[in-house]
C-alpha cells in the first residue's frame, strides 16, 4: 500500500498535490499507485505547458506569416485527456471500484443523488 510519505520526488507541485490527495482519500495497491503517479506526471505536463501558454499566448506567426497553435496547447489537451482517463482506469469518482477509506462519508460516482 501507498502513503503519502512516498511521494515521487520528481512530480512538481500540481501533481504532488493531486496524489497526496487521492492517497489520502484511497487505499492503493502497487500497480495502482503506479497508474495514479502516471495520472499525476500528466497533471505536471499540462501545468508546466498552461504556464508557457499563459506567458506567449496560445499561438505564434511562423517565417510565412501564417499564425500557427504553440505545440504546448496539443500538450495540454494530450496531458488532460491521459490524466482523464488513468483517473477512470483507477476507477476514481466510481464508488464501486475503490472504496475510500472508512473516514471518507461523502458518496462519489453514479449514486450521488
Amino acid at each position: 500500500m501507498a502513503t503519502t510519505d512516498k511521494l515521487p520526488n520528481h512530480l512538481d507541485k500540481p501533481g504532488k498535490a493531486w496524489l497526496r490527495g487521492v492517497l489520502e482519500q484511497f487505499s492503493f495497491d502497487s500497480w495502482q499507485f503506479t497508474i495514479a503517479t502516471l495520472a499525476a506526471e500528466a497533471l505536471d505536463r499540462s501545468a508546466t505547458a498552461c504556464k508557457f501558454l499563459k506567458l506567449n499566448g496560445q499561438t505564434f506567426v511562423d517565417e510565412r506569416g501564417t499564425t500557427k497553435p504553440y505545440p504546448q496547447v496539443r500538450i495540454v489537451e494530450t496531458a488532460a485527456a491521459t490524466h482523464r482517463q488513468l483517473v477512470r482506469e483507477l476507477g476514481l469518482g466510481e464508488s464501486e471500484k475503490l472504496e475510500p477509506h472508512s473516514r471518507s462519508t461523502y458518496s462519489v460516482g453514479k449514486d450521488w443523488r
